[in-house]
């Protein structure tokens, strides 16, 4: 399916942001919209970059928690199952278990924090972007504002999950079996 060229806006595709000016047509998913280039991705969660570098921090701390969690875990269990387990070690084992499990949980709420600052971030830098585009194109009669402002709403909110989730995962997929080897 090709997407659509907007009668209002005879230079912009609707199926994208206005603010992705170098997405080219020649590169398309199976779905048939068109996919913008790395430089050009890198280029609009910039100004996301300190807070997705936080959540990043996070994750690695979240990492090092369970695998905290689970050497305590594996040492009580061994002892336990060899009968050298006592009441006292027990809690102590206890208490380290839910103290681990309450630091995963507040680097939960710590991740959706930095993640979701960076996402609001790089969505109002864009949108400025492509207000500014949308500015200089309705000037010039090239389009017309409202459907322009349409285009803006709905692909500016599709960095979202790019800012939000993909980014720091991928880096966390290769940063953590590199602190968990080191």
């Amino acid at each position: 399916m090709k997407p659509e060229r907007d009668a209002g806006c005879p230079n912009v595709r609707s199926s994208r942001p206005p603010a992705m000016t170098g997405v080219r047509n020649a590169a398309r998913t199976s779905g048939g919209a068109p996919v913008a280039d790395s430089t050009e991705i890198r280029r609009l969660i910039a100004v996301a970059r300190p807070w997705l570098a936080g959540a990043v921090a996070v994750g690695l701390g979240q990492a090092l928690l369970v695998v905290a969690q689970a050497a305590v875990l594996s040492r009580l269990l061994a002892t336990a199952l060899y009968g050298g387990l006592t009441a006292s070690a027990a809690v102590r084992a206890s208490a380290a278990i839910g103290l681990l499990a309450a630091g995963q949980g507040l680097g939960g709420w710590a991740w959706e924090a930095w993640t979701e600052s960076g996402a609001r971030r790089a969505r109002s830098a864009t949108r400025r972007q492509a207000v500014a585009r949308a500015v200089r194109l309705a000037a010039a009669g090239r389009c017309d504002p409202g459907r322009m402002a349409t285009l803006i709403g709905a692909g500016v909110d599709e960095l979202d999950p790019l800012v939000a989730r993909v980014v720091p995962r991928t880096v966390l997929a290769l940063a953590v079996p590199a602190l968990l080897l080191a």
